[in-house]
């Protein structure tokens, strides 16, 4: 595993590829380094701003500006890579505008509305962070950090697919005996179901929330496989190649 290329003296390399130094601020975001912000911003997300919720050091919508920010670190890190920059911001924007909108003008059918695009932007996300983590180079540390970003993408994405059940059908999910009152717990079982630890406090009795939650333990298994594969080539090619020998410098002793 490798940080970062560090700078050669060889003098057949352009000085362009020698100097690979950290971007600026302009090109920061598109390259490997936004990938280590991306993961910043969705621990912040799950962990720190729900943390200051419970505790009353933060007002709940603290946990919708922290999704959309969310939301924008993995929209300007991913960006650039994709083949359809202007669907991914445009999808973005109408994303969070959805969400904002929902939170001061609330009704059901945007709640739908914010349900649907806020796990089909995230699904997008997850889709083109996962093809910069696996193109072909050396695998560094930004890109493991990449990987664990989307694992816990998938999480949510699960989440807001049960918390889009859960609104459609009443009843789809029980806790305790009686119906799921509040949609956070959804994000908590998809995290029990991905990690398969399935402590049964939650339980989809709907059958597209059982056909769901099949699929995401799928996933939970399979993604840690499918990852430590892929970064295991992609580390053993990087190794293989090896730099040219420059002419002149091979072994001409007798």
């Amino acid at each position: 595993m490798r940080r970062a290329a560090g700078p050669t003296n060889n003098p057949g390399v352009p000085h362009s590829t020698q100097a690979r130094r950290p971007p600026r601020l302009a090109g920061f975001w598109v390259s490997d380094y936004g990938l280590h912000l991306l993961l910043v911003a969705v621990l912040l997300m799950m962990f720190v701003a729900p943390a200051f919720v419970a505790a009353r050091r933060l007002h709940p919508v603290g946990l919708d500006l922290f999704f959309s920010m969310t939301v924008v670190s993995g929209v300007m890190t991913v960006a650039r890579r994709s083949r359809f920059p202007v669907v991914t911001l445009l999808l973005a924007l109408l994303t969070l505008g959805v969400r904002w909108t929902q939170l001061f003008v609330p009704s059901p059918t945007l709640a739908i509305c914010d349900a649907l695009l806020s796990g089909s932007m995230v699904a997008g996300l997850v889709a083109l962070i996962l093809t910069q983590v696996f193109r072909a180079g050396p695998v560094t540390i930004h890109r493991i950090e990449g990987a664990v970003a989307v694992y816990l993408l998938l999480g949510i994405m699960w989440g807001l697919a049960y918390r889009l059940v859960w609104l459609v059908v009443p009843g789809a999910f029980t806790e305790g005996g009686g119906p799921v009152a509040d949609p956070s717990a959804l994000y908590y079982f998809s995290f029990v179901t991905l990690t398969t630890v399935g402590y049964g406090d939650v339980l989809p009795v709907g059958q597209a929330a059982r056909g769901l939650a099949t699929l995401e333990a799928l996933m939970g298994q399979l993604y840690p496989a499918i990852l430590i594969a892929r970064l295991v080539s992609l580390e053993i090619g990087a190794g293989h190649r090896a730099p040219p020998t420059p002419p002149g410098n091979g072994d001409t002793s007798r």
